[in-house]
């Protein structure tokens, strides 16, 4: 079985965006998607940060505004889009202790660990 990179590079990645699954000169576009912003689905919001219980499909929530205080999204996540200007530190506790996992802003991330809580460095 391939790991999620093959997988990915093959256009087979669960919840991959379709402009990620056309074809094999795909990946040439990716810069020109990324700098034009998130193509996110319709039920996400057009910017903040949106969490996802799978790879960019499942259960969605979105945090306009983030701040630094911990926030605890209502269910365990394995990606984001971050269209904010900010940062944000990612755990898998649910009060924001322990290691952080940093993400740049207007980044967009999967994980294989479960995210349960966040906030906006600062």
């Amino acid at each position: 079985m391939p790991g999620h990179a093959e997988a990915c590079r093959a256009g087979r990645a669960p919840g991959l965006p379709a402009a990620f699954r056309a074809g094999p000169h795909a990946w040439r576009g990716t810069a020109t998607v990324l700098a034009l912003g998130w193509a996110a689905p319709a039920s996400a919001a057009a910017s903040g940060v949106t969490f996802w219980s799978g790879w960019f499909t499942g259960q969605s929530v979105t945090y306009p505004n983030p701040s630094t205080s911990c926030t605890t999204p209502p269910f365990a996540a394995r990606s984001e889009p971050n269209e904010t200007s900010k940062a944000l530190l990612l755990y898998t506790t649910t009060d924001c202790t322990g290691h952080a996992i940093r993400i740049p802003a207007t980044d967009i991330h999967s994980f294989t660990t479960d995210i349960r809580s966040f906030r906006a460095e600062g």
